[in-house]
């Protein structure tokens, strides 16, 4: 089967990132939230925090919110029959998370990654929630 008709099959075709100016507002907000989340917990397990590296680790993070989606849902469409989609764009993109935060902070215990990772990408999914991106694009001028 062509990867074309492979591609217009998939009902999740509906992930492709767009870059508007709310979008790049949000992610810079979304990676601001997060840096200060990676920054303050890394103070409360003692860890020596750098607030520069937890601003680039969160943007590369909330840069993969963007595309892993829709990335899977061009890559993998035969998955969405083994395993409902909430699970595949919600538990892919979290595991990215804690892998990258244990690859950016080796030294951190795996529990203490599992947690920022999972506080980070939740205050990314409730900003989402909310859509604060289309706020923001409805409150720029036109």
């Amino acid at each position: 089967m062509p990867f074309f008709a492979i591609a217009a099959a998939n009902p999740l075709q509906g992930f492709a990132p767009s870059f508007s100016a709310g979008e790049i507002v949000f992610l810079l907000l979304s990676a601001s939230i997060t840096a200060f989340i990676i920054y303050t917990w890394m103070k409360i397990f003692h860890e020596p925090p750098h607030p520069a590296h937890a601003f680039g680790v969160a943007l590369i993070a909330n840069l993969q919110n963007f595309y892993l989606p829709f990335l899977l849902s061009i890559v993998f469409p035969f998955l969405s029959g083994f395993l409902p989609a909430q699970i595949i764009f919600h538990l892919v993109p979290l595991l990215v998370w804690i892998a990258l935060i244990r690859i950016f902070y080796g030294r951190l215990d795996f529990k203490h990654a599992v947690i920022i990772a999972t506080l980070s990408y939740g205050s990314y999914i409730v900003l989402q929630g909310f859509n604060v991106a289309g706020i923001i694009q409805a409150m720029l001028p036109v």
